[in-house]
């Protein structure tokens, strides 16, 4: 009777090895989860303390750029006190391919400052969209309509380039530059900077 039971155990016995051997791979595959995981966490780690300090640079650089630009400002401020003084001394018939135009010689003085540059008509109403948008950017959206009005647009073929009409528009667009150097901080606009060609 003991014979035929012998079998079965031995079989019951290969079973157990088989489930053990399993259990091993198993506890083996569980463990290099664990590894994983903890190389995981690690990584994390490192990648939260390198963008922390990713944040913190770029914060300390912005500090950095507006103590720049207040300093400059502040700069400026000193340069531009005291009266302006904007002049168009001269227009110039300018040729292109498709026809000729006109561009006005504007000649500033704003306190230390000085400055001299060609425009055509149409940089005159990109200066004053820029203005526009720089007023509502810093907040002075009050001073906006404080800016004096552009002298209106004339078509080619309506007496652009006669002499009278020349001058006439000369003497309006100057007229439109002081006015508008006469508002609150407007040589802090990089726009009017820039047009006057006054230099930072």
């Amino acid at each position: 009777g003991s014979n035929k039971c012998f079998p079965k155990a031995m079989l019951s016995i290969q079973e157990c090895r088989n489930s053990a051997a399993k259990i091993n791979t198993e506890i083996g595959e569980l463990i290099n989860q664990c590894h994983v995981h903890k190389d995981l966490i690690t990584l994390e780690t490192k990648l939260k303390d390198a963008l922390s300090e990713f944040k913190a640079s770029i914060a300390r650089e912005l500090n950095k750029a507006s103590d720049n630009e207040k300093k400059v400002e502040r700069a400026y401020s000193e340069d531009t006190k005291g009266n302006a003084s904007i002049r168009i001394t001269a227009v110039k018939e300018m040729h292109e391919h498709h026809g000729k135009f006109h561009c006005y010689e504007v000649v500033s003085y704003v306190g230390k400052k000085y400055g001299k540059t060609l425009a055509r008509y149409s940089g005159f109403w990109a200066l004053n969209k820029e203005v526009t948008a720089w007023m509502k950017k810093e907040g002075k959206s009050s001073l906006i309509e404080n800016i004096p009005a552009l002298p209106k647009a004339t078509p080619k073929l309506f007496g652009a380039h006669d002499v009278d009409f020349i001058n006439s528009r000369r003497s309006e667009l100057e007229d439109y530059l002081n006015k508008l150097a006469k508002l609150p901080s407007i040589f802090h606009c990089p726009a009017v900077r820039k047009f006057l060609e006054l230099g930072s």
